[in-house]
């Protein structure tokens, strides 16, 4: 395994996650979570707890991208889309067990499922550009 490469594909699917999701979860759909404040940590409490979230984050990605080196083709781009494809829907199986188990509204548990698709899918578009072949020269 080339380390440097599995750095640089964990700080960039690091970084595009985070930037997904404090654009949407944080920022455009805050007011989602407005209802289930008491389930949830006091504002207080969740800022002395932000680097257990940050470094569950880590080590998911980590994973991500260590599960997606295992299987790796070297076939472009569209390998991390399907990749990201399957994680996404094993990601959304899991806001249905949250679903199940939450008393949250139906159009939570869609807005979740929607989300964590689209990042999961984005998340492997991005781990397979930085895996993708490399062109050959072109010859003069």
């Amino acid at each position: 395994m080339n380390t440097k490469r599995f750095v640089l594909a964990v700080v960039a699917v690091y970084v595009v996650l985070a930037a997904f999701g404090i654009t949407f979860y944080e920022n455009v759909f805050a007011a989602q979570f407005a209802p289930f404040e008491a389930f949830m940590r006091p504002q207080a409490e969740m800022v002395n707890m932000m680097a257990w979230s940050l470094l569950g984050h880590l080590a998911q990605v980590i994973v991500f991208c260590f599960i997606f080196l295992k299987g790796y083709e070297n076939k472009g781009v569209m390998e991390g889309v399907r990749y990201g494809v399957l994680i996404g829907l094993y990601m959304v199986s899991l806001d249905v067990v949250w679903y199940s188990a939450l008393p949250l509204p139906l159009s939570t548990l869609i807005f979740w499922a929607v989300l964590d698709f689209i990042m999961m899918v984005i998340a492997g578009a991005v781990l397979a550009a930085i895996y993708k072949p490399a062109e050959a020269p072109a010859e003069a």
